[in-house]
C-alpha cells in the first residue's frame, strides 16, 4: 500500500519542476528507487504547475517541517499527512487524513488589515484550485486521481502557531482502496 507515495507523487504536480529539483537530495549513493521516482515525478509535471508556489513541503515529522518552512520568505504547499484509518467491510479501504496548506511569510510590520486580506486571499485562491482540481481529477475518472470525501474543511493559517506564515489549510479524507491478493 503506496498510498503515501501516491500522495506525494498527486501534489508534486502543482510544484513547478525547478522548484522540485531544488528541493530533491542529490542521491549519489545507489539509490535507484529514489531517482526512478523522482525522474517520473518530474517526467509528469503537467499543465498543473501553479507558479506562484516555490516551495514544497511533504511531511509529519515536525522537526523537517519547521526546518524547511520557519523563516521562509516564498509562498509554499505543505502537505501534512496524519492519521488514517482502515476499514475492512465491503471493500476493504483505508482512509487517510491530510491536511493540505498554502502559505507565506507576514510580519506584523507594514502591513494592515487591507494587505494582510489581500496576501491571504492569494493563498486561499491557490488552496481553492488545488482542491478543484482534486475534485475535477476524480470526476474525470484519472487514472491517479484522489478519491475525497467532501465537504472538505478549510481554516485560515494562524501566523503565531505556523512559523509566522498566513495563508489557508484544507482538511481532506482521502480513500484508497486496499486490494488484496
Amino acid at each position: 500500500m503506496d498510498n503515501l507515495l501516491q500522495l506525494y507523487k498527486y501534489f508534486s504536480k502543482f510544484v513547478p519542476a525547478e522548484v522540485l529539483q531544488q528541493s530533491a537530495v542529490a542521491v549519489a549513493d545507489g539509490r535507484e528507487a529514489y531517482n526512478e521516482i523522482f525522474t517520473e515525478i518530474i517526467n509528469n509535471q503537467a499543465d498543473t504547475q501553479i507558479s506562484e508556489i516555490k516551495k514544497f513541503v511533504f511531511s509529519a515529522n515536525s522537526e523537517f517541517v519547521s526546518d524547511n518552512i520557519r523563516n521562509s520568505n516564498e509562498l509554499f504547499l505543505f502537505v501534512e499527512f496524519g492519521e488514517a484509518e482502515y476499514n475492512p467491510e465491503n471493500t476493504p479501504m483505508l482512509t487517510q487524513k491530510i491536511a493540505v496548506t498554502i502559505a507565506q511569510e507576514y510580519a506584523m510590520r507594514n502591513n494592515d488589515n487591507l494587505s494582510e486580506l489581500l496576501r491571504s486571499n492569494v493563498c486561499k485562491n491557490i488552496l481553492m484550485q488545488i482542491v478543484q482540481k482534486i475534485q475535477k481529477d476524480y470526476n474525470d475518472g484519472c487514472d491517479d486521481c484522489l478519491s475525497v470525501k467532501f465537504p472538505a474543511r478549510l481554516m485560515p493559517v494562524e501566523p503565531k502557531t505556523f512559523f509566522g506564515n498566513l495563508g489557508w489549510t484544507a482538511f481532506l479524507d482521502i480513500d484508497f482502496e486496499i486490494v488484496t491478493d
